[in-house]
C-alpha cells in the first residue's frame, strides 16, 4: 500500500475541517457552555494542529508551520480565556475551515472551476470574515491591538491569509501560468 504523507492526507484534513465547523455551528448556536462547551471544539482542533506543527517542523515548511503555531498558540488561549470562550472565538475561527475542502478539490481535480469555487468561499471565510467575526469581536472587548500578544498572533494569522490571498488572486489572473521573466537587452 501507498503511504499518504499527513499534509496530502486530505481525507483526515476534511475530516478534522467539517468536525470543526458543525461543531463551531452548534457551539455558536447555542452560545451556552451548559448545552455545548466551547471547549469541545477547541480540544477538537488541538489536537490535529499539534500533529501539523510536528509535520510542519519535520518537513521544514515554515508557512504552514507558523499557521499551525498560530492555530495552536490561538487555541490555548481559547481554551484558557473566559473572555475568548464567551465570544466563542475558536468557534468563529472554525469557520475559515470552509475553504479548505474546496481547495482539496481544486488541486486534486485541477478543475478551474473548483479552484473558482475555492477562491469565492476563502475570500468570504478567510479575507472578511477574520477581521469582521474574529478580530472586530476581540477588539470591542477593550483589547489593545498592539500590546496584547493574542492579538499581534490574530493580526499575523490573518497577514498570512493575505498572503496566500494573493497568491491566489495571481493564480485566477494569470490562470496559473508562471510568468517568464524578461532580460533587459541592454
Amino acid at each position: 500500500t501507498d503511504v499518504v504523507l499527513f499534509h496530502k492526507w486530505y481525507a483526515l484534513h476534511n475530516f478534522h475541517n467539517y468536525g470543526a465547523i458543525i461543531m463551531g455551528w452548534i457551539s455558536m448556536y447555542y452560545n451556552d457552555d451548559q448545552i455545548f462547551n466551547e471547549r469541545i471544539p477547541i480540544l477538537w482542533s488541538l489536537g490535529y494542529f499539534v500533529i501539523d506543527f510536528i509535520d510542519c517542523a519535520a518537513r521544514q515548511d515554515m508557512t504552514y508551520l507558523f499557521h499551525a503555531f498560530a492555530c495552536l498558540f490561538l487555541g490555548i488561549v481559547n481554551y484558557t480565556s473566559p473572555q475568548s470562550r464567551l465570544l466563542r472565538l475558536n468557534s468563529r475561527a472554525a469557520q475559515c475551515e470552509l475553504s479548505n475542502p474546496l481547495m482539496h478539490l481544486a488541486k486534486k481535480t485541477r478543475n478551474p472551476i473548483h479552484f473558482l469555487a475555492f477562491a469565492m468561499v476563502f475570500t468570504c471565510c478567510r479575507i472578511l470574515w477574520i477581521p469582521l467575526y474574529i478580530i472586530m469581536p476581540f477588539k470591542n472587548t477593550g483589547v489593545v491591538a498592539w500590546t496584547d500578544f493574542r492579538m499581534l498572533i490574530l493580526i499575523a494569522f490573518y497577514g498570512l491569509n493575505c498572503f496566500w490571498y494573493i497568491k491566489i488572486l495571481r493564480i485566477l489572473l494569470t490562470g496559473g501560468k508562471k510568468e517568464k521573466k524578461s532580460e533587459d537587452t541592454d
